[in-house]
């Protein structure tokens, strides 16, 4: 019988780093910057803005990171899976971060899907981007997340080939 779990160790970096996103997210933002779960009570200890640079786009590279090692940990073991999942995670967070744009949902709600949006779909999206920020720095954060993922994926790949050979 089959290993539930490819490699754990990428299992666990990915869970540390969901972890660590959460915590950033949690104790770093406003409420109001939870658009799934905004009844959520007050965790706001500190600023990410006090931290400046990258401590904003910090939860959208932990995000792509730590889903990407996840996923690739558990389903994913040969070089062609590892670009497929990292890949799909960056693509799925960018389409969310252009979601955040103003001018993005405006075209979606009113040109593109004119009338086929459900009206639980369109409040969603505008209160989604409502609540949200566009931010490009989010878009180059996401993008190195998926690529600092693809290289750990790489090295703790290597490096369980190796083990798996000292054991032989």
């Amino acid at each position: 019988m089959g290993r539930i779990l490819n490699n754990p160790k990428q299992v666990l970096i990915g869970i540390a780093a969901l972890v660590l996103g959460v915590a950033v997210y949690s104790f770093g933002r406003p409420t109001w910057q939870f658009t799934l779960l905004p009844d959520l009570p007050q965790l706001y200890w500190w600023s990410t803005d006090a931290i400046g640079g990258f401590a904003n786009s910090l939860p959208s590279f932990l995000h792509v990171f730590g889903f990407s090692m996840l996923c690739a940990g558990i389903i994913g073991a040969t070089n062609n899976s590892y670009i497929v999942i990292c890949s799909l995670w960056a693509l799925i967070n960018v389409s969310f971060e252009l979601l955040q744009s103003d001018y993005l949902l405006a075209v979606i709600q009113h040109d593109f899907l004119n009338g086929l949006l459900s009206v639980f779909i369109s409040n969603w999206l505008q209160n989604y981007s409502l609540n949200t920020v566009f931010d490009d720095r989010d878009v180059l954060a996401i993008l190195l997340g998926a690529i600092s993922a693809y290289w750990v994926l790489k090295q703790t790949q290597q490096r369980e080939a190796q083990n798996e050979r000292i054991k032989a």
